[in-house]
């Protein structure tokens, strides 16, 4: 920076008002005749160090000095300035505006130079908006020009202009073709600064196309030339240019040295605008390593000046950057806000390129919601965009996304067809890398359906590639993921070459995280050949590497393969210990997760460790009680962390004591979550273990001293499994006019656990019994068939009896309330239809559901204590609806007024809400699951959003009670988000049911109710009013209601 730069800088710090800026340059002692010139100067000085907005007012201060000169040429020369600058700023129409007024002016005059350096803006400014077939009209007339006029140097800047614009539209032959005449160019006329700028660009196309270390070899030329030259800002983009490609390559530490190095030159020299760009980048390598806080750190810096230089596409850009930060932090509703922040921006400022991005970045985030439907709506804004621009390699990423959207909905068939679309692009550009990802996902598909020969051909096709590009980390996991598919198929030879391949690699590369799992798979592979010495050898090896970086999924993992080594060589001892590490681990790392999918989602990982330690409990003798414990822990444990993390407020006054330590406890829960979240978006992501236990350990003592002014409160939030003896001692407080006994299933592999507690004793008591997985399911499909289908009741009845009640038969009394918590598929069956000395359960007994014994208390804590007040809708079955209202003297909201706007206004206060509506049941997606209202589906992934205070809430809908049963979690959809609302007592059906039937129960429902009865009993007492009313009698018509919930 000269003397003269040094001074105009210092005035635009000083004075940063244009106004203010413009009234001191105008008290220099400039002749009238030369204050054009004047300013114009200043405004390419300021515009140099990215003072965008003074340089504009200095550039149209300029023009209002050439315009009484009627100076033509300087005239159209500010024209050409003020295009440039609104250029950079994201103004493309004001760029394009100003540009014409140049390029008009330059014709007029007949300065052909200038007219070609015109129709070069205007290439620019198309190239920038993304349309890029324009961009290369201008530039070639541009290159017309320059080639008539000999105007070598401007000819070669033309050939690199027309090589982006190629490049862009991923026609890399042709791109590398203008980019090697440039730079042949620019080598015969001497002009070392040109030849930096082509290396860079080839360096560019090379990284597009995957091969990395092409690109580098180019980079590395640019960079040596611009430092020969003493070019710092070409010095600064070669340094960013190389961080790009170990962005590109993972190694994601390198790529922040470089972009460090790029930082630190940008400010040297007062490049603001890279130093922006500088910022995001190192932004975003910190969120591929998982530090979430940092890039956010970065992307606010970035955003500053962004903001102060008055770039709205640079604006833009780093809102884009925050909800991809906040994405991977799993906070989606700041994701979408700042992505629709950035959409607004590029909508305005036309560019469609950040336009179409938005679109996929929303897309993203509503697929990690579990809104498929939604993102297959953002990912098709963003390919049709793609394609009106002809971004080919932007139209791959769209099918790609669109691919994984239909796989998550269970359409293998669209998905395939989606990423063949990608895969035929990626080949005809030539875009290695986007082919070989493409390979990926096909073998993916093929694995989940069971090809392994075509998956296995497809990983094969993505691993030569990979070898080719020189994509190291990709390698590896093909040959994982190769040694996985022989492993399955017992092919255990070849998937010990394959995983010890995989091990080469990562060695090589370093990635510690990669070597431990490589060793893993090889320990499950030597333990299906029964070699248990080598098994333990390799998995040892995996967890040593796993504690000592903090990698807690394979540590887990690890802990886990230990226990079946041990299980399968009969040392139940120590397979209990090592599965009962890997549990404490999964719940270290899933506690208070706020995420609901990701919930699920991560228990369902962990519920193996769960299946196989129960049955080892159950034979240990001083294990049993571990047993229910694990039972327990394993069905509703995202559940139990879910309704902790409710809106619960204290049982107590609120004191400033407490308020405060409440303040200290969504402190440290904060905290906690970003953790968690960290650790479920990322693959390979480490965490420090220490400092989990800090916080958990600081929020245990925070809460101990909460308990001594709230213990419910404690208890509730605390979220813990119930143990058997804590259950008991609920049920002995509940006992009033009858027994209660709680009968709880779990079911493995092999067999079914029936754990039973009764009020009326002090004892766990456990019955195995021969019953497996695949045969219950067999016995359901049967039932169904039997029952819900054909209406013919069979032998079904009787079989499941023998196995489901006859084992605890001498436990049962008639007028016992018996709380039945299922497991997996029993969910489905009205288990109170199964006969008791030759009659139905519910004949002589009471009968309440719950989706864990755990949440009994939960309910208790739950409602509004009331059966008073009622909310009834009516969509179809519109008489039910004003039935039920008029037993509650209210108007019933039925056919049009049976909106979601109306239970959104009028249900959160209501004692009771009932919904005669058809049940709408999503089986790949359960959370979208719903009540058919009249205007729109009510899903419960809304009903997850409401807070009621409400005492039961009835769907006689048909199929609502059918949830998913997941492994690791138990009940997934309404009567899941019905219970999580603050609802304590639910009533669902599980199949179709006929209307007048159900009027009927329903109308004797609640008179029961109103007669002050409980709502077991009133629930029992309708049912077996209908069982008696001739034609009703099938179980079809009155079995499939079931309370879930509080029974009183």
């Amino acid at each position: 920076m000269n003397e003269f730069e040094q001074k105009i800088v210092h005035l635009a710090e000083t004075y940063n008002k244009p106004d203010e800026f413009i009234n001191i340059l105008e008290s220099f002692r400039v002749p009238p005749n030369e204050k054009g010139n004047f300013f114009s100067q200043i405004g390419i000085t300021l515009y140099k160090f990215s003072y965008f907005f003074l340089a504009l007012n200095s550039w149209s201060h300029a023009l209002k000095y050439f315009n009484i000169n009627n100076d033509n040429i300087n005239q159209s020369n500010c024209y050409g300035n003020l295009g440039i600058a609104y250029n950079s700023l994201g103004d493309f129409r004001k760029a394009i505006e100003y540009h014409e007024k140049s390029l008009m002016l330059k014709k007029d005059i007949r300065d052909r130079a200038g007219e070609s350096s015109c129709y070069a803006n205007l290439g620019n400014v198309y190239q920038d908006l993304g349309d890029f077939e324009k961009a290369i009209e201008y530039h070639e007339k541009s290159l017309m020009l320059k080639k008539d006029i000999r105007d070598r140097a401007g000819e070669s800047s033309c050939y690199a202009n027309l090589g982006i614009a190629y490049d862009s539209l991923c026609n890399f032959e042709k791109a590398i073709t203008y980019f090697e005449k440039s730079l042949e160019m620019f080598e015969d006329i001497g002009d070392e600064a040109g030849e930096s700028s082509c290396y860079a660009n080839l360096g560019n196309t090379y990284q597009g196309l995957g091969d990395f270390e092409k690109a580098n070899t180019y980079f590395g030329k640019s960079l040596e030339l611009a430092k020969d030259i003493g070019d710092r800002a070409g010095e600064s983009s070669c340094y960013a240019n190389l961080g790009n490609t170990y962005q590109g390559l993972g190694d994601f530490r390198k790529a922040i040295e470089y972009h460090e190095k790029s930082l630190k030159i940008f400010k040297d020299i007062g490049g603001r605008a890279g130093e922006s760009s500088c910022y995001a980048n190192i932004g975003i390598a910190y969120q591929s390593l998982g530090d979430f806080r940092k890039a956010i750190e970065y992307h606010e810096k970035s955003l500053e000046i962004a903001k102060d230089i008055g770039s709205k596409a640079g604006e833009s850009n780093c809102y884009r950057n925050f909800g991809a930060a906040y994405w991977s932090l799993g906070d989606f509703r700041k994701a979408i806000e700042y992505h629709e922040k950035s959409l607004e921006i590029a909508k305005d400022i036309k560019d469609r390129v950040g336009e179409s991005s938005c679109y996929l970045n929303l897309g993203n985030v509503s697929h990690s919601l579990g809104d498929f439907e939604k993102a297959i709506e953002y990912y098709e804004k963003s390919l049709n965009i793609k394609k009106d621009i002809g971004d080919m390699a932007g139209k791959s990423i769209c099918y790609n996304c669109l691919c994984g959207a239909y796989q998550s909905l269970g359409d293998f068939e669209k998905a395939t067809d989606h990423i063949e679309k990608s895969l035929e692009i990626a080949k005809d550009i030539e875009a290695k890398a986007g082919e070989s990802n493409c390979y990926i996902n096909l073998g993916n598909i093929y694995l989940n359906s069971g090809d392994f020969e075509k998956a296995i051909e497809y990983y094969k096709k993505s691993l030569n590639i990979k070898k080719d590009i020189g994509g190291r980390a990709g390698e590896s996991n093909c040959y994982t993921n190769l040694g996985i598919i022989y492993q399955r198929l017992g092919d255990f030879e070849k998937a010990i070459e394959y995983h010890e391949k995989s091990l080469e690699t990562a060695k090589d590369t370093r990635d510690r995280a990669e070597e431990s799992n490589c060793y893993g798979n090889l320990g499950t592979v030597y333990l299906n050949l029964d070699d248990f010495e080598k098994a333990i050898e390799y998995v040892e090896k995996s967890l040593e590497i796993a504690k000592d970086i903090g990698y807690v999924d394979s540590e887990r993992i690890a802990y886990f393969n230990l226990g079946l080594i041990y299980s399968e060589s009969k040392k139940l001892g120590l397979a209990y210990d090592y599965y009962k590490r890997s549990i404490e681990l999964s719940e270290m790392m899933g506690e208070k997760l706020v995420v609901e999918d990701k919930k699920i989602r991560f228990y369902t990982h962990t519920t193996n460790a769960y299946q196989n330690i129960i049955p080892i409990c159950c034979k240990l003798e001083n294990k049993v009680n571990k047993a229910f414990e694990y039972v327990e822990k394993s069905k509703c444990r995202a559940f139990l962390d879910l309704m902790a993390n409710t809106e619960i407020k204290p049982s107590v006054e609120l004191t400033s004591k407490l308020k405060s330590l409440l303040d200290e406890e969504d402190n440290y829960l904060s905290k906690l979550q970003e953790i968690q979240i960290n650790h479920l978006r990322q693959t390979k992501v480490t965490v420090d273990i220490s400092e989990v236990r800090r916080i958990v350990e600081k929020l245990n003592q925070i809460y101990d001293k909460i308990e001594k002014h709230d213990p419910e409160y404690v208890f509730i939030r605390r979220g813990n499994s119930f143990s058997w003896d804590k259950v008991q001692n609920f049920l002995h407080s509940q006992r009033k006019d009858r027994d209660i006994v709680l009968v709880e299933y779990f079911t493995t592999r092999d067999m079914t656990f029936i754990f039973l507690i009764s009020s009326k004793d002090n004892k766990l008591h456990v019955e195995p019994v021969s019953l497996s997985a695949e045969e219950l399911n067999r016995y359901i499909k049967v039932y169904w068939r039997e029952v819900v289908e054909f209406q013919d009741i069979g032998d079904t009845w009787i079989a499941l009896g023998d196995y489901l009640i006859e084992p605890i038969s001498e436990y049962l009394s008639e007028g016992d309330l018996i709380y039945f918590v299922p497991y997996g598929p029993l969910h489905y069956l009205p288990l109170h239809v199964l006969e008791l000395n030759g009659k139905p359960l519910i004949e002589n007994n009471p009968v309440a559901y719950s989706p864990s014994a755990s949440l009994l208390k939960f309910y208790k804590n739950k409602g509004s204590g009331k059966l008073q007040s009622c909310a009834s809708f009516g969509v179809m079955f519109e008489e039910e609806a004003e039935d039920v209202a008029e037993l509650f003297s209210i108007e019933a909201y039925k056919g049009k007024s049976a909106t979601k706007d109306k239970v959104f206004k009028n249900c959160t206060d209501k004692d009771i809400i009932h919904f005669s509506c058809h049940g709408h049941f999503d089986y790949v997606n359960p959370l979208s699951s719903g009540i058919e209202l009249y205007d729109s589906v009510l899903t419960a992934r809304e009903i997850f959003d409401l807070r009621l205070n409400t005492e039961i809430v009835t769907v006689s809908a048909c199929q609502t009670g059918l949830n998913e049963i997941s492994l690791g979690d138990e009940l997934i959809g309404l009567t899941r988000a019905l219970l999580y609302t603050g609802a304590p007592t639910v009533i669902v059906s599980l199949w179709s049911v006929d209307a007048r039937s159900t009027q009927e129960l329903m109308h004797e429902f609640y008179t029961q109710l109103k007669n002050g009865v409980n709502k077991a009993v009133a629930l029992q007492e309708a049912q077996k009013k209908i069982m008696n009313i001739e034609g009703y009698s099938h179980p079809y018509y009155w079995a499939p209601f079931v309370l879930v919930g509080n029974w009183k």
